[in-house]
């Protein structure tokens, strides 16, 4: 996490929902995701103040071994002071039921909020 949870989760940005929207932003410019879920409490809108952005990132299957590395997908988002917990998952494993973060990731995926989908 890239910082301890506080009254608000707002890093270096004027609102939650501003830092919400520049992660997503982050994301899906430096590692251009299928798809972006918001999962856990702030999904569902049970979450207390100051809890992390838990978000569910689907990397493209051309990403190979990188788009199952947290590292990689978290990169973008150094300097923002969001806290923020990612599980990355690639979509060629998520779709055939696979791999380590992808049982559990169905799971929050079902219950999460589809913040971006990348047309094809």
């Amino acid at each position: 996490m890239d910082m301890l949870a506080t009254s608000s989760n707002t890093g270096v940005y004027a609102s939650e929902e501003a830092a919400l929207k520049a992660v997503v932003r982050r994301l899906k410019s430096a590692i251009r995701p299928s798809r972006i879920y918001l999962v856990g409490g702030r999904a569902d809108g049970n979450h207390y103040p100051g809890s992390p952005f838990q978000f569910v990132v689907v990397t493209r299957p051309e990403d190979g071994e990188k788009g199952s590395d947290c590292e990689y997908v978290r990169r973008p988002l150094r300097h923002t002071g969001v806290n923020v917990e990612l599980i990355p998952v690639r979509a060629n494993e998520l779709q055939r039921g696979i791999g380590t973060n992808v049982r559990p990731s169905m799971q929050l995926i079902k219950n999460g909020r589809l913040l971006f989908c990348k047309e094809d």
